[in-house]
């Protein structure tokens, strides 16, 4: 490591060293890391990615569930216009049976 590696410098190095000459690991470990592969800044990136992915997934559910109360409420509505025809269309019938009867008088 003295040499130091990837991006980092000679005294980064020669610090990790001496860290971990005194028993320290963690920074041995972080400058390790970061050279090798990202460390707890590539965890952390991941983390956030992985957090995104959620939130998005958790949006989507919501559009989802309003776009089906949406069809809901929609289905409804053309239930109830349906019904309200029919309704329409029975005292039509009615009148229509009255005005037959009236006529026959």
């Amino acid at each position: 490591m003295a040499g130091g590696s990837g991006g980092e410098s000679g005294a980064t190095a020669a610090g990790a060293e001496a860290a971990a000459g005194a028993g320290c690991t963690g920074c041995e470990e972080v400058v390790g890391g970061s050279a090798a592969g990202g460390g707890w800044q590539a965890d952390r990136r991941a983390a956030w990615r992985a957090d995104r992915r959620g939130q998005q997934a958790a949006e989507a559910g919501e559009a989802a569930a309003a776009s089906a109360a949406a069809a809901g409420m929609i289905a409804a509505a053309a239930g109830a216009v349906e019904a309200g025809a029919a309704a329409v269309s029975a005292a039509e019938a009615g009148g229509n049976a009255r005005e037959e009867r009236m006529g026959a008088a």
